[in-house]
């Protein structure tokens, strides 16, 4: 009886010096194994990451004894990601593990250097946007990231490519390739126009004198005022219509049509009943100043006799040109007006 008991102990003790040996195996690991968990918990706790693995604390602890370089591999790996994302430098980024595998990627790959500079530039862009490394994006950060442009107003085609580009470098995420929100499309090459908001379509006497004071020359006020007092079309396409058609011949500069001498403009406009002429506008309706003003630009035009009025640096003021102005004064006033409001403006 004694003698079963004790071959019975003595196999109890070997299975459980089976049992500490097999668990505490380094064996049981392999360098992406540990690494991976490393990565992905941001800790080199043995006790977390054996919860982790599922194995044994001896065996992370006899893995590290065994693999030095590893573990020296997976701390500098964790000091490259002390700083939150946000407070990370754009050359700090460079260094980042999964960064030199999309360089080392990209280079073997024979892409040109602008080419992989401009996709480095938007993935630091959207680590800032999702405030996450670039190893822990998934598919929420995509949406994050794509809605952000879309609201900026950015042209997606280009940055939907730098993502998928940097997913290829990374096996664990190559999932997200053939996802839907990565798929190019037609409307991806344009930049979506941003939609303005807008209160009025005309000016206050306030504000149009917030314009002509944002104006940096005396001509862009002068034109302003025309504008105004003219109440006419900017005249975009037919060249010798409306304002921006507007010719020194059609100025009046002794006209008394109205009972005594002012200077009065003509003007032809093409949208109105198939073409119509407006006659003996008087440039004093709104501004007693103006014909004075318009007379001195006159002046110091070279006091012609026909052709374009509106010559600017020896160039004719196109539409193009005069949204530019308008761009430019709404950013200095704050509003959002544009050219032909100023129609509206004097008619109102």
């Amino acid at each position: 009886m004694e003698v079963i008991l004790n071959q019975n102990e003595n196999l109890n003790q070997n299975e459980q010096t089976e049992q500490t040996k097999k668990v505490g195996r380094p064996q049981a690991l392999d360098r992406e194994t540990f690494l991976n968990a490393i990565m992905k918990h941001k800790t080199l706790s043995p006790s977390i990451l054996a919860e982790k693995l599922g194995v044994g604390r001896t065996t992370i602890y006899r893995f590290i004894e065994a693999n030095p370089q590893v573990y020296e591999e997976a701390k500098a790996f964790l000091e490259g990601y002390g700083e939150k994302p946000k407070e990370l430098t754009f050359e700090a980024f460079q260094n980042l593990t999964e960064i030199q595998h999309f360089l080392e990627f990209q280079k073997a790959k024979g892409r040109k250097e602008d080419g992989i500079s401009t996709m480095l530039k938007d993935l630091y862009d959207f680590m800032l946007i999702t405030k996450k490394y670039p190893r822990d994006w998934d598919e929420t950060d995509i949406q994050k990231i794509l809605a952000k442009l879309n609201e900026q107003g950015i042209s997606l085609y280009g940055k939907k490519q730098s993502l998928r580009r940097f997913f290829e470098t990374t096996p664990e995420k190559a999932y997200l390739l053939k996802h839907p929100l990565l798929a190019c499309r037609r409307e991806d090459l344009k930049s979506p126009r941003k939609k303005e908001v807008r209160t009025h379509d005309f000016m206050t006497p306030e504000i149009f004198m917030e314009y002509l004071k944002a104006c940096d020359y005396e001509h862009e006020r002068l034109l302003l005022k025309v504008h105004v007092t003219l109440k006419c079309r900017e005249g975009s396409k037919e060249k010798d219509s409306s304002l921006l058609g507007l010719k020194w011949e059609n100025v009046n500069w002794n006209d008394d049509f109205y009972g005594f001498q002012t200077v009065t403009i003509d003007v032809y406009e093409s949208k109105t009943r198939g073409g119509i002429w407006w006659r003996h506008i008087p440039l004093n309706l709104f501004f007693k100043e103006l014909p004075e003003e318009f007379k001195r630009f006159w002046e110091i035009q070279g006091k012609p006799k026909e052709g374009y009025v509106w010559i600017f640096n020896g160039k004719k003021f196109t539409y193009p040109d005069y949204l530019q102005l308008f761009r430019k004064l709404n950013k200095k006033t704050g509003y959002k007006f544009r050219p032909h409001d100023l129609r509206r403006t004097g008619g109102s």
